[in-house]
């Protein structure tokens, strides 16, 4: 009878979730960029390794699975630099509007659940419109209407700095990401869930590449 009683619990449970209860896995294309970069000289990565190291835009684009062709953005806006120390931080959670209501809840979970540390206070959660492009190499593309516009390209000779011994100081923010270090071509946010807005464009700040994690 008690097993019979896990049979039925696990069976629930699945059909409460169809859209992970299908997929092994969630994975697709990623694209992440900061406030500060994440290659240069020792002169640079002193000056920009407090106050204007703790603004990113981290998005995900689903390629398998049940949520496939979805997408999800995270604003985050730290108190001190995002990768060094353990500095409090908010975030804005913008999920896919093409996401089904079931959808939208399996992707807020995952996300939340796996990348807890990276987002801190998680401070809303919005459905909305997503364009997330891959345009070939390097290029990257992300919109959110009326609140995020990223873009990255290869980094080129001019891009770095002159007469600077040059290293990169960061790793990409998550594990989960396979990643290459790219130029920002845009980096901005307007939205008005969080106390700062920005625009930081043509920095060597940003990460493209593939993600992969389990729920």
């Amino acid at each position: 009878m008690l097993k019979t009683g896990f049979v039925l619990l696990a069976a629930i449970v699945l059909a409460a979730s169809p859209a992970l209860a299908g997929s092994p896995s969630i994975a697709g294309d990623y694209v992440e960029v900061r406030s500060n970069h994440i290659l240069g000289g020792g002169c640079t990565y002193s000056a920009e390794a407090g106050g204007d190291a703790n603004q990113a835009v981290v998005a995900w684009h689903i390629r398998e699975g049940a949520l496939a062709d979805l997408s999800v953005v995270a604003v985050i806006l730290g108190k001190g630099n995002l990768q060094l120390g353990h500095h409090a931080r908010e975030t804005v959670l913008l999920i896919d509007s093409r996401a089904t209501p079931g959808q939208r809840q399996d992707l807020k979970s995952a996300f939340t659940a796996r990348y807890g540390e990276l987002f801190g206070t998680v401070k809303t959660v919005k459905p909305t419109d997503i364009s997330f492009r891959h345009d070939g190499g390097d290029a990257y593309a992300v919109t959110v209407d009326g609140q995020v516009r990223v873009a990255t390209r290869t980094m080129l000779a001019t891009d770095h700095e002159p007469n600077c011994d040059r290293m990169v100081w960061y790793d990409p923010f998550t594990r989960d990401a396979s990643a290459a270090l790219v130029q920002t071509a845009a980096h901005a946010y307007s939205g008005s869930d969080l106390i700062a807005t920005w625009s930081i464009p043509n920095k060597r700040s940003a990460y493209v590449g593939t993600f992969a994690f389990t729920p």
